[in-house]
């Protein structure tokens, strides 16, 4: 719920801290930046949550691992090849994605209504 009404908040406080003449244009570009913020937060939450950096990461370690001898014979005189895998717990970016969407259609839709 938070989630679905913090751009029209935002939109309010732009409103107030940016005062113009038309409220109404002041407040519709508060929700117009407010919406592209949360398709922003959507889109980084998509491209970390799709791992798209990991092989890179993932390569990088092996390759300073490498080149620490005295941890690769520790490895292997262990017997632990593989690192561990760790699970973490990220937000989906679905809802801050459909929440964009839908509030930059509705700036879009009242900016083409205020200019006719």
């Amino acid at each position: 719920m938070l989630l679905a009404l913090s751009p029209v908040i935002a939109s309010l406080f732009y409103s107030l801290v940016f005062p113009s003449d038309p409220y109404y244009l002041t407040w519709l570009d508060g929700l117009t930046y407010a919406s592209l913020l949360m398709l922003m937060i959507g889109a980084i939450l998509l491209v970390r949550n799709g791992r798209f950096f990991y092989g890179f990461i993932d390569s990088c370690k092996r390759f300073l691992r490498s080149l620490r001898k005295k941890e690769s014979f520790i490895r292997e005189q262990e017997g632990h090849r593989a690192d561990a895998v760790y699970q973490q717990k990220t937000w989906s970016p679905t809802p801050f994605l459909l929440v964009g969407f839908f509030y930059f259609l509705l700036s879009l839709a009242l900016s083409i209504l205020s200019i006719s």
